[in-house]
Protein backbone atom coordinates (compact mmCIF):
# COMPACT_ATOMS: atom_id res chain seq x y z
CA UNK A 1 0.00 0.00 0.00
CA UNK A 2 3.00 2.06 0.92
CA UNK A 3 4.72 1.86 -2.73
CA UNK A 4 1.46 2.48 -4.58
CA UNK A 5 1.06 5.51 -2.74
CA UNK A 6 4.66 6.68 -3.34
CA UNK A 7 4.09 5.60 -6.87
CA UNK A 8 1.21 7.93 -7.05
CA UNK A 9 2.60 10.81 -5.79
CA UNK A 10 5.43 10.54 -7.62
CA UNK A 11 3.12 10.44 -10.13
CA UNK A 12 0.90 13.55 -9.21
CA UNK A 13 4.61 15.97 -9.46
CA UNK A 14 5.18 14.52 -12.66
CA UNK A 15 1.75 16.05 -13.50
CA UNK A 16 2.00 19.48 -12.19
CA UNK A 17 5.24 19.96 -13.69
CA UNK A 18 4.09 18.65 -16.99
CA UNK A 19 1.01 21.10 -16.54
CA UNK A 20 3.69 24.13 -15.93
CA UNK A 21 5.58 23.19 -19.27
CA UNK A 22 2.50 22.92 -21.42
CA UNK A 23 1.34 25.89 -20.21
CA UNK A 24 4.17 27.89 -20.25
CA UNK A 25 4.15 26.28 -23.98
CA UNK A 26 0.66 27.46 -24.60
CA UNK A 27 1.42 30.93 -23.33
CA UNK A 28 4.27 30.82 -25.92
CA UNK A 29 2.18 29.87 -28.49
CA UNK A 30 -0.26 32.76 -27.74
CA UNK A 31 1.96 35.47 -27.56
CA UNK A 32 3.40 34.35 -30.60
CA UNK A 33 0.04 34.10 -32.43
CA UNK A 34 -0.94 37.93 -31.21
CA UNK A 35 2.86 39.20 -32.34
CA UNK A 36 1.53 37.67 -36.20
CA UNK A 37 -1.63 39.59 -35.93
CA UNK A 38 -0.24 42.68 -35.26
CA UNK A 39 2.26 42.20 -37.79
CA UNK A 40 -1.09 41.76 -40.40
CA UNK A 41 -1.36 44.03 -43.12
CA UNK A 42 -4.42 46.50 -41.69
CA UNK A 43 -7.17 47.62 -43.91
CA UNK A 44 -6.65 50.53 -46.46
CA UNK A 45 -7.95 53.64 -43.92
CA UNK A 46 -6.71 56.67 -42.00
CA UNK A 47 -3.73 54.61 -40.16
CA UNK A 48 -2.34 52.65 -43.37
CA UNK A 49 0.58 54.25 -43.90
CA UNK A 50 1.26 54.71 -40.13
CA UNK A 51 0.87 51.35 -39.70
CA UNK A 52 3.61 51.18 -42.76
CA UNK A 53 5.61 53.20 -41.26
CA UNK A 54 5.72 51.18 -38.20
CA UNK A 55 6.31 48.04 -39.90
CA UNK A 56 9.81 49.10 -41.81
CA UNK A 57 10.89 51.43 -38.78
CA UNK A 58 9.32 49.69 -35.42
CA UNK A 59 12.72 48.07 -33.36
CA UNK A 60 15.20 48.98 -36.54
CA UNK A 61 18.52 50.04 -34.62
CA UNK A 62 22.16 50.11 -35.85
CA UNK A 63 23.39 47.07 -33.36
CA UNK A 64 20.59 45.03 -35.08
CA UNK A 65 22.42 46.49 -38.61
CA UNK A 66 25.79 45.42 -37.12
CA UNK A 67 24.81 42.43 -35.94
CA UNK A 68 22.83 40.79 -39.53
CA UNK A 69 26.14 41.68 -41.29
CA UNK A 70 28.59 40.33 -38.69
CA UNK A 71 27.16 37.46 -36.63
CA UNK A 72 24.37 35.77 -38.58
CA UNK A 73 26.20 36.48 -41.78
CA UNK A 74 29.39 34.61 -39.86
CA UNK A 75 27.03 32.36 -38.14
CA UNK A 76 25.77 30.90 -41.80
CA UNK A 77 29.03 30.94 -43.03
CA UNK A 78 29.90 28.58 -40.41
CA UNK A 79 26.48 26.78 -40.55
CA UNK A 80 27.33 25.64 -44.60
CA UNK A 81 31.45 25.06 -44.31
CA UNK A 82 31.07 23.63 -41.22
CA UNK A 83 31.02 19.96 -43.15
CA UNK A 84 33.84 21.34 -45.12
CA UNK A 85 37.68 19.78 -44.67
CA UNK A 86 39.57 23.15 -46.37
CA UNK A 87 42.75 22.14 -44.14
CA UNK A 88 44.35 20.87 -47.71
CA UNK A 89 43.92 24.35 -48.94
CA UNK A 90 46.47 26.41 -46.36
CA UNK A 91 49.43 26.01 -48.41
CA UNK A 92 47.88 26.70 -51.93
CA UNK A 93 48.14 30.87 -52.99
CA UNK A 94 44.91 32.64 -52.81
CA UNK A 95 43.99 33.00 -56.59
CA UNK A 96 43.91 28.65 -56.06
CA UNK A 97 42.24 28.38 -52.77
CA UNK A 98 39.52 30.56 -53.26
CA UNK A 99 37.99 29.55 -56.13
CA UNK A 100 38.05 25.77 -54.72
CA UNK A 101 36.59 26.66 -51.58
CA UNK A 102 33.77 28.69 -53.13
CA UNK A 103 33.34 25.48 -54.89
CA UNK A 104 33.13 23.03 -52.25
CA UNK A 105 30.60 25.76 -50.61
CA UNK A 106 28.61 25.51 -53.54
CA UNK A 107 28.39 21.50 -53.45
CA UNK A 108 27.94 21.56 -49.54
CA UNK A 109 24.57 24.04 -50.02
CA UNK A 110 23.25 22.75 -53.41
CA UNK A 111 23.56 18.89 -51.08
CA UNK A 112 21.07 20.24 -48.55
CA UNK A 113 18.46 21.29 -50.87
CA UNK A 114 16.02 19.15 -52.79
CA UNK A 115 16.89 17.92 -56.46
CA UNK A 116 14.47 20.83 -58.31
CA UNK A 117 15.41 23.07 -55.44
CA UNK A 118 19.20 22.16 -56.15
CA UNK A 119 18.57 22.46 -59.89
CA UNK A 120 17.72 26.13 -59.72
CA UNK A 121 20.25 27.30 -56.81
CA UNK A 122 23.06 25.74 -59.87
CA UNK A 123 21.56 27.98 -62.19
CA UNK A 124 20.87 30.99 -60.56
CA UNK A 125 24.24 31.25 -58.63
CA UNK A 126 26.60 31.16 -61.89
CA UNK A 127 23.83 33.93 -63.60
CA UNK A 128 24.59 36.50 -60.62
CA UNK A 129 28.38 35.66 -60.50
CA UNK A 130 28.29 36.56 -63.99
CA UNK A 131 26.50 39.82 -63.19
CA UNK A 132 28.96 41.07 -60.38
CA UNK A 133 31.48 40.19 -62.74
CA UNK A 134 30.15 42.61 -65.61
CA UNK A 135 29.51 45.25 -62.88
CA UNK A 136 33.57 44.75 -62.23
CA UNK A 137 34.08 45.43 -65.62
CA UNK A 138 32.00 48.54 -65.52
CA UNK A 139 34.03 49.87 -62.72
CA UNK A 140 37.28 48.74 -64.57
CA UNK A 141 36.12 50.66 -67.45
CA UNK A 142 34.76 53.99 -65.89
CA UNK A 143 37.23 54.29 -63.36
CA UNK A 144 36.51 53.00 -59.63
CA UNK A 145 35.68 56.24 -58.12
CA UNK A 146 33.27 57.35 -60.80
CA UNK A 147 29.76 57.36 -60.73
CA UNK A 148 28.15 56.96 -63.70
CA UNK A 149 27.68 53.07 -63.14
CA UNK A 150 24.96 54.04 -60.38
CA UNK A 151 22.99 55.41 -63.39
CA UNK A 152 22.85 52.06 -65.15
CA UNK A 153 19.75 50.07 -63.92
CA UNK A 154 21.59 46.99 -64.77
CA UNK A 155 23.70 47.63 -61.15
CA UNK A 156 20.97 48.54 -59.19
CA UNK A 157 19.05 44.87 -60.78
CA UNK A 158 22.76 43.51 -59.48
CA UNK A 159 22.54 44.84 -56.45
CA UNK A 160 18.95 44.16 -55.50
CA UNK A 161 19.27 40.59 -56.35
CA UNK A 162 23.00 40.41 -54.65
CA UNK A 163 20.89 41.57 -51.20
CA UNK A 164 17.99 39.11 -52.33
CA UNK A 165 20.30 36.72 -52.49
CA UNK A 166 22.04 37.20 -49.09
CA UNK A 167 18.52 37.45 -47.07
CA UNK A 168 17.49 34.41 -48.79
CA UNK A 169 20.49 32.29 -47.56
CA UNK A 170 20.22 33.46 -44.03
CA UNK A 171 16.53 32.25 -44.18
CA UNK A 172 17.91 29.10 -46.08
CA UNK A 173 20.65 28.73 -42.91
CA UNK A 174 17.56 28.74 -40.32
CA UNK A 175 15.18 26.39 -42.51
CA UNK A 176 17.72 23.64 -42.79
CA UNK A 177 18.78 24.34 -38.58
CA UNK A 178 14.84 23.67 -37.98
CA UNK A 179 14.85 20.87 -40.77
CA UNK A 180 18.00 19.36 -38.72
CA UNK A 181 16.24 19.74 -35.24
CA UNK A 182 13.37 18.05 -36.68
CA UNK A 183 14.69 15.30 -37.45
CA UNK A 184 16.36 14.61 -34.37
CA UNK A 185 12.57 14.62 -32.99
CA UNK A 186 11.29 12.27 -35.71
CA UNK A 187 14.08 10.19 -34.17
CA UNK A 188 13.20 10.58 -30.70
CA UNK A 189 9.50 10.27 -31.45
CA UNK A 190 10.58 6.49 -33.71
CA UNK A 191 12.09 5.92 -30.49
CA UNK A 192 9.21 6.16 -28.51
CA UNK A 193 6.92 3.31 -30.38
CA UNK A 194 7.36 0.00 -30.78
CA UNK A 195 8.34 -0.97 -34.20
CA UNK A 196 9.71 -4.21 -33.30
CA UNK A 197 7.46 -7.34 -34.16
CA UNK A 198 5.52 -8.28 -31.02
CA UNK A 199 4.55 -11.61 -29.81
CA UNK A 200 3.43 -13.54 -26.79
CA UNK A 201 1.36 -16.76 -26.15
CA UNK A 202 0.31 -16.91 -29.63
CA UNK A 203 -0.75 -13.11 -30.16
CA UNK A 204 1.66 -11.51 -32.66
CA UNK A 205 1.67 -7.65 -33.12
CA UNK A 206 3.24 -5.66 -36.03
CA UNK A 207 3.56 -1.71 -36.58
CA UNK A 208 3.79 0.66 -38.61
CA UNK A 209 3.42 4.74 -38.71
CA UNK A 210 4.31 7.22 -41.74
CA UNK A 211 3.44 10.64 -40.59
CA UNK A 212 2.00 13.50 -43.02
CA UNK A 213 4.56 16.00 -41.96
CA UNK A 214 8.32 15.30 -40.25
CA UNK A 215 6.60 14.69 -36.85
CA UNK A 216 2.56 13.99 -35.92
CA UNK A 217 0.69 12.95 -33.38
CA UNK A 218 -0.01 9.36 -34.47
CA UNK A 219 0.51 7.24 -31.04
CA UNK A 220 0.84 3.23 -30.84
CA UNK A 221 1.72 0.80 -28.62
CA UNK A 222 2.43 -2.54 -27.27
CA UNK A 223 2.47 -3.20 -23.77
CA UNK A 224 3.51 -6.41 -21.82
CA UNK A 225 1.50 -6.41 -18.61
CA UNK A 226 2.46 -9.47 -17.16
CA UNK A 227 3.32 -12.88 -18.17
CA UNK A 228 -0.31 -13.50 -19.92
CA UNK A 229 -1.07 -10.09 -20.03
CA UNK A 230 -0.93 -7.45 -23.00
CA UNK A 231 -1.87 -3.92 -23.89
CA UNK A 232 -2.59 -2.76 -27.60
CA UNK A 233 -2.96 1.10 -27.69
CA UNK A 234 -4.06 3.56 -30.48
CA UNK A 235 -4.34 6.82 -29.56
CA UNK A 236 -4.20 10.21 -32.30
CA UNK A 237 -3.09 13.93 -31.06
CA UNK A 238 -5.57 16.46 -32.81
CA UNK A 239 -3.46 18.47 -35.42
CA UNK A 240 -0.04 17.57 -36.91
CA UNK A 241 4.00 18.86 -36.48
CA UNK A 242 5.74 19.76 -33.74
CA UNK A 243 2.56 20.35 -31.23
CA UNK A 244 1.32 17.20 -31.99
CA UNK A 245 4.67 15.31 -30.85
CA UNK A 246 4.43 17.22 -28.03
CA UNK A 247 1.54 16.21 -26.66
CA UNK A 248 1.52 12.72 -28.33
CA UNK A 249 5.27 12.02 -26.03
CA UNK A 250 3.09 13.76 -23.20
CA UNK A 251 0.43 11.07 -23.62
CA UNK A 252 3.14 8.24 -23.90
CA UNK A 253 5.11 8.92 -20.92
CA UNK A 254 1.65 9.50 -18.98
CA UNK A 255 0.29 6.01 -19.71
CA UNK A 256 3.19 4.65 -18.90
CA UNK A 257 3.93 6.10 -15.01
CA UNK A 258 0.08 4.75 -14.51
CA UNK A 259 0.85 1.65 -16.07
CA UNK A 260 4.13 0.88 -13.95
CA UNK A 261 1.83 2.37 -10.82
CA UNK A 262 0.17 -0.58 -11.37
CA UNK A 263 -3.40 0.53 -12.67
CA UNK A 264 -5.40 -1.47 -15.76
CA UNK A 265 -8.22 -1.45 -17.68
CA UNK A 266 -11.02 1.45 -16.33
CA UNK A 267 -8.98 2.81 -14.07
CA UNK A 268 -6.23 3.34 -15.71
CA UNK A 269 -8.05 4.99 -18.71
CA UNK A 270 -10.36 7.17 -16.36
CA UNK A 271 -7.07 8.75 -14.64
CA UNK A 272 -5.22 8.99 -17.78
CA UNK A 273 -8.13 11.27 -19.10
CA UNK A 274 -8.06 13.27 -15.64
CA UNK A 275 -4.88 14.01 -16.36
CA UNK A 276 -4.67 14.63 -19.86
CA UNK A 277 -7.82 17.01 -19.30
CA UNK A 278 -5.62 19.24 -16.83
CA UNK A 279 -2.41 19.13 -19.22
CA UNK A 280 -3.70 19.88 -22.55
CA UNK A 281 -4.52 23.44 -24.55
CA UNK A 282 -8.23 23.75 -23.89
CA UNK A 283 -8.05 23.40 -28.12
CA UNK A 284 -6.11 19.75 -28.15
CA UNK A 285 -8.02 16.41 -28.57
CA UNK A 286 -6.44 12.94 -28.27
CA UNK A 287 -8.91 10.15 -28.88
CA UNK A 288 -7.45 7.34 -27.59
CA UNK A 289 -8.35 3.41 -27.48
CA UNK A 290 -6.52 1.05 -24.95
CA UNK A 291 -7.44 -3.11 -25.80
CA UNK A 292 -6.50 -5.54 -23.19
CA UNK A 293 -5.76 -9.28 -23.53
CA UNK A 294 -5.85 -11.72 -20.98
CA UNK A 295 -4.73 -15.45 -21.55
CA UNK A 296 -5.62 -18.25 -19.38
CA UNK A 297 -4.15 -22.10 -20.24
CA UNK A 298 -6.61 -25.01 -18.97
CA UNK A 299 -5.52 -28.10 -19.02
CA UNK A 300 -7.64 -31.18 -21.02
CA UNK A 301 -8.06 -34.80 -21.17
CA UNK A 302 -5.54 -34.13 -24.64
CA UNK A 303 -1.97 -33.44 -24.17
CA UNK A 304 -2.42 -29.48 -25.50
CA UNK A 305 -3.94 -27.56 -23.51
CA UNK A 306 -6.86 -25.03 -24.20
CA UNK A 307 -5.94 -21.30 -24.37
CA UNK A 308 -8.75 -18.88 -23.34
CA UNK A 309 -8.39 -15.06 -24.20
CA UNK A 310 -10.72 -12.54 -22.40
CA UNK A 311 -10.38 -9.20 -24.26
CA UNK A 312 -11.33 -5.98 -22.84
CA UNK A 313 -11.87 -2.36 -24.63
CA UNK A 314 -11.39 1.17 -22.90
CA UNK A 315 -11.83 4.27 -25.15
CA UNK A 316 -11.09 8.05 -25.09
CA UNK A 317 -12.95 11.02 -26.86
CA UNK A 318 -13.88 8.16 -29.28
CA UNK A 319 -16.82 4.97 -29.94
CA UNK A 320 -15.62 1.48 -30.11
CA UNK A 321 -12.80 1.24 -32.74
CA UNK A 322 -14.30 -2.26 -34.65
CA UNK A 323 -17.58 -4.27 -34.55
CA UNK A 324 -18.56 -7.84 -34.76
CA UNK A 325 -20.81 -9.61 -36.92
CA UNK A 326 -21.29 -6.29 -39.43
CA UNK A 327 -22.87 -4.37 -37.11
CA UNK A 328 -21.65 -0.60 -36.87
CA UNK A 329 -21.23 0.35 -32.92
CA UNK A 330 -23.58 2.52 -31.65
CA UNK A 331 -21.60 6.42 -31.14
CA UNK A 332 -20.86 7.06 -27.74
Amino acid sequence: MTVARDRFNRFDRFAERTRERFDAFASRFAAEARKARARSVPALDADYWKALQDLFTRDVTHEGLSALFRQEAQDTFHFFTREIDLSDLQARPWHKRWPIALWRTFQAVAYRLSPWRRILFALATPILLLGWLRFGMILVLAGPLSVAPLSDWEVWAILGASLLFFLLVLELRDKLGLKGDLEVARQIQFGLLPFEPFSQDGVSVATAMRPANTVGGDYFDVIRLGPERMAVVVGDVAGKGMPAALLMALLQGSLHTLVNAGLRGAPLVGTLNAHLCQSLPGNRLTPCSAAGTTSSSTPTASPRRRTRRTRSLATIGCGPPWSRGGKRPAPR
